[in-house]
C-alpha cells in the first residue's frame, strides 16, 4: 500500500488512483478510485468520495460512495451521503447524515448510525420516502 498523503500534508484537487492509498493528512476536493482507500486516524478529508472500497478511521466531511463496502472504525467519522452495499461501523465509530428539512431550507444534522445502533437507526420511521437516501446499501 501506498501512502498518498502523509501526516500534516495538505492536497486540494482531484485525486485518482488504482490499488490501494492511504490518506493520513488533510485532503479537500474529489476521491475517485478503482480500489481501496483508509482514511488515517488524524486525517481529514473534505471531499467527494467514490471508491471501491472504503475504511475510515479518521473524518470524511463529504458524500461517499463505496462499491463494494464501508467499514467506520471506532475512531472513525462520516458526515454526508453515504451509499455502499454493505456498511460496517465498529462501536464508537459515527455517520452523521444531512438533510435539508421540507420548506425550511435550512439543512439540518441528524445522527444516522452510531456503532452497534446502525441498523437501527438507518430503519427508523419518518423518513420522506421521496427525498434521496441520506444512507444507503445496495444489493450485490
Amino acid at each position: 500500500m501506498s501512502i498518498v498523503l502523509a501526516p500534516g500534508a495538505r492536497f486540494e484537487g482531484l485525486l485518482t488512483f488504482r490499488g490501494e492509498a492511504r490518506v493520513e493528512g488533510e485532503l479537500r476536493g474529489e476521491v475517485v478510485a478503482e480500489g481501496r482507500l483508509e482514511v488515517g486516524p488524524e486525517a481529514r478529508i473534505e471531499a467527494r468520495v467514490e471508491v471501491d472500497e472504503l475504511i475510515v478511521e479518521g473524518q470524511i466531511e463529504g458524500d461517499v460512495e463505496a462499491r463494494t463496502r464501508v467499514r467506520v472504525a471506532s475512531s472513525g467519522r462520516i458526515e454526508g451521503r453515504v451509499k455502499a452495499p454493505r456498511l460496517a461501523v465498529e462501536d464508537g465509530g459515527r455517520i452523521q447524515a444531512r438533510s435539508l428539512a421540507a420548506g425550511s431550507g435550512e439543512e439540518s444534522s441528524e445522527p444516522a448510525a452510531d456503532g452497534d445502533e446502525a441498523r437501527a437507526e438507518a430503519g427508523r420511521g419518518g423518513v420522506d420516502e421521496s427525498a434521496p437516501p441520506l444512507l444507503e446499501t445496495t444489493p450485490e
